[in-house]
């Protein structure tokens, strides 16, 4: 969506480096590590299926972290960069791909330049934006979760 004589913002694919599976298996194992360990003999089969539906239940509603997991960014409202006056004078222009970490809530935890521009006052009005933007929360495998996000930012005189 090109803003005439502006910055365009855009998300773009990236691969993702962890899979939700991965993830899910290690909060099983924390929890499991916490339980309290017993000497006697495990429950008959029909009392233990009741338990382990519960315990399934509770990782359900355990958030997923995983920051490492870049996404196709889901943006709500999606704010655009202001392009610096300066830069638009001295004939500066680039793309800048910042990666923004978004907590299961949807609030931005962290944002940083993965690909510069070439110039410093494009990349902070870059971050500025994306910190500017609002976000769906993520989720893994319908559960809430903490991922990183993709953007892009066009500035093009």
């Amino acid at each position: 969506m090109p803003v005439a004589d502006g910055p365009t913002i855009r998300t773009a694919h990236a691969r993702h480096v962890a899979l939700p599976v991965q993830i899910a298996q290690a909060a099983p194992a924390e929890q499991q590590a916490d339980a309290p360990s017993s000497v006697t003999e495990a429950p008959a089969a029909p009392t233990a299926a009741p338990a382990a539906h519960e315990a399934a239940r509770e990782d359900e509603n355990v958030p997923i972290y995983a920051p490492e997991r870049i996404v196709d960014a889901q943006v709500r409202v999606a704010a655009q960069p202001d392009f610096p006056d300066g830069a638009r004078e001295r004939g500066e222009h680039g793309t800048s791909i910042v990666l923004v970490t978004i907590d299961p809530k949807g609030n931005v935890v962290s944002a940083a330049v993965a690909a510069s521009s070439g110039f410093p006052a494009l990349d902070r009005a870059a971050i500025t934006a994306a910190r500017a933007s609002q976000f769906v929360a993520p989720k893994i495998n319908g559960r809430p979760a903490t991922e990183t996000y993709r953007l892009v930012y066009d500035f093009s005189p």
